[in-house]
């Protein structure tokens, strides 16, 4: 009886989604442009990532970018590490907050810029000490913990926005300001400079982009500087986002991990046009997140009280709106994936096949939906670490044997298909959390 009432459930959502993409039509398209305003600025701030890495592949070719690519792409993913999973859980607190006024979303911002601040320079450091003995010392390797500390800045306030029921101001300072200042930099001065101190040109774009966030027009962000932190919010959070660190902790590995094997192994020269592919699948990972942030606080709020009709029509169109909008691009890049590679250079089309892996990895996750959001909306936060535990054992197993055999494919395998496993195993449990919650 328990497996029929799972697979219901699950009947529910999907045709729950059906209506959704059904009623999707030219004239419904009018009526809900607003939700893809959004997503439309990170498409330009996608597009514009994406020219930047093309100028910086022909300036640089694929040798010569391989320490830009590799450092940027390991401190990005570490900026997942170094937020303490507070931008994911500021999604969920952040709606109810706002209708206690300004003054609590403030006071529980100043409790998360004190942690992720604290944290991002504490991680920075141990990157800056990595580099330099990987790597030779380099007076760039300095600036990471404050290029670090900036990123999570913009991240989490990005995220905040969007809390806020501004997900365009969040897409703007979240995402498209660092882009479009780094973009305009390659463009005056990307064939003047060397690879170090391009780095160094990316790490100041992410700073002063944390500066010019702060001058948004939402009064819970700008303004006069957050109150001194309150002990009592900082261990709430603390104790709250535990789980969720110690999820992305080993996100950061399962990714890290590999990505160093494949640069320290036989296959290093195979980084650049790696990295790139992962640029692309990231780029579809945040218009993806885009669209799902339009649709947070609404999940947020049937989440809270655990009503899964609320809960699979919000969820429903998350999905629904996310594959209208990125479908057809991630079918097309799957179908020409060395066509895609060889806009960056022709020695880039040697990663066609990873690129096409992690699109077919991004087109399962889009159709998942925004799995581990909805974890913590069901204040699931302490399946995170366990889920996270699975994910990370699969990715370092099967990379270990398929990184030095296949190099970057092996890489994608690995990575991708532990984070699916991930994501079913959680919609598993979220079905049946719901089942019971229903009964009750």
């Amino acid at each position: 009886m328990c497996k029929i009432s799972k697979v219901l459930i699950i009947l529910k959502i999907l045709i729950s989604l059906k209506d959704q993409l059904s009623r999707i039509r030219v004239q419904h398209l009018w009526s809900s442009i607003g939700t893809y305003y959004p997503s439309g600025l990170r498409m330009v701030g996608a597009a514009l990532q994406f020219f930047n890495s093309i100028l910086i592949a022909k300036i640089f070719k694929a040798a010569g970018s391989n320490e830009f690519f590799f450092w940027t792409m390991v401190i990005q993913t570490a900026s997942c590490m170094a937020s303490y999973g507070l931008e994911q859980l500021a999604l969920r607190d952040i709606p109810r907050l706002q209708v206690k006024g300004i003054g609590a979303v403030r006071n529980y911002l100043s409790g998360v810029n004190a942690i992720s601040i604290t944290l991002a320079l504490l991680i920075g450091l141990g990157l800056s000490l990595f580099a330099g003995l990987s790597d030779g010392w380099a007076r760039w390797e300095l600036l990471i913990p404050i290029g670090l500390a900036a990123m999570t800045t913009v991240m989490i306030l990005g995220e905040v926005l969007k809390g806020l029921s501004r997900p365009i101001l969040g897409v703007f300072f979240g995402h498209f300001v660092p882009v479009a200042l780094f973009t305009i930099s390659i463009l005056f001065c990307g064939n003047q400079v060397s690879e170090e101190s391009l780095i160094c040109i990316w790490i100041g774009c992410f700073v002063l982009a944390s500066v010019l966030v702060r001058f948004c027009p939402q009064p819970e962000i700008s303004g006069t500087p957050f109150p001194k932190p309150d002990p009592e919010i900082v261990k709430s959070l603390l104790k709250v986002s535990a789980p969720v660190f110690y999820g992305a902790i080993l996100g950061t590995l399962t990714f890290m991990i590999p990505y160093v094997i494949l640069k320290f192994g036989n296959h290093g020269a195979e980084v650049a046009y790696v990295a790139a592919a992962f640029r692309l699948s990231i780029l579809f990972a945040i218009l993806a997140g885009a669209v799902h942030a339009v649709f947070a606080p609404q999940i947020s709020r049937a989440a809270e009280h655990l009503n899964p009709g609320e809960l699979s029509r919000a969820y429903g169109k998350a999905i629904g709106f996310s594959i209208v909008a990125l479908g057809i691009p991630l079918l097309i890049g799957i179908a020409f994936p060395e066509a895609i590679m060889g806009i960056f250079d022709e020695t880039f089309r040697a990663g066609a096949n990873t690129l096409r892996f992690l699109l077919i990895g991004n087109l399962l996750t889009l159709v998942l939906g925004p799995v581990l959001q909805l974890v913590i909306m069901i204040n699931c936060n302490d399946w995170l670490p366990r889920l996270g535990m699975v994910k990370f054992i699969i990715a370092i197993t099967t990379a270990w044997f398929l990184v030095p055999l296949y190099g970057g494919v092996g890489m994608v395998i690995a990575t991708s298909g532990a984070f699916l496993v991930e994501e079913i195993i959680a919609i598993y449990l979220i079905v049946t959390k719901l089942l019971r919650a229903h009964r009750s």
